[in-house]
């Protein structure tokens, strides 16, 4: 275990037995980014992740507009919600003009249908997540650190 034998390190992690998919994050803003190892990096050599924001709660927004937003779905603490490879790819399939939009409730991560999208999205299964209401996620590149 890491230091304190509380909290495990990146020593004590297995990449093998990562599986593919994305983490729906909840802490400066709202966003996506890869599970992979090593890390999907902005620029090589620095600890910058390729991050895909919330429309509705991206940190280039007011603070008081994104943080209800996050606060909502993740409460005051931080989350990750792991999303399989296979709910990925329904997402992806799901997609309208580069947008995607996930409709997340206490409980769940669904997909949702993007504005002036055909009526039907993909069936997939739920996700379970602390989340609340519909987050739609921007195509557009942006970064976080470790």
């Amino acid at each position: 275990m890491g230091a304190n034998d509380a909290w495990p390190t990146a020593a004590d992690i297995d990449p093998a037995k990562l599986h593919a998919g994305l983490w729906l994050v909840g802490d400066q803003g709202i966003y996506l980014m890869s599970n992979g190892t090593p890390g999907l990096l902005a620029e090589p050599g620095t600890t910058k992740h390729v991050v895909v924001h919330a429309a509705e709660a991206d940190p280039a927004l007011p603070f008081d507009t994104w943080w209800d937003v996050k606060r909502r779905a993740f409460g005051v603490d931080d989350g990750v919600i792991y999303l399989d490879l296979a709910f990925v790819e329904c997402l992806l399939a799901g997609q309208r003009d580069g947008r995607i939009c996930l409709d997340l409730t206490p409980t769940s991560v669904k997909i949702a249908v993007p504005p002036a999208a055909p009526v039907t999205a993909p069936s997939c299964g739920p996700h379970r997540t602390s989340g609340r209401s519909r987050r739609e996620m921007k195509k557009s590149q942006s970064t976080t650190e470790d």
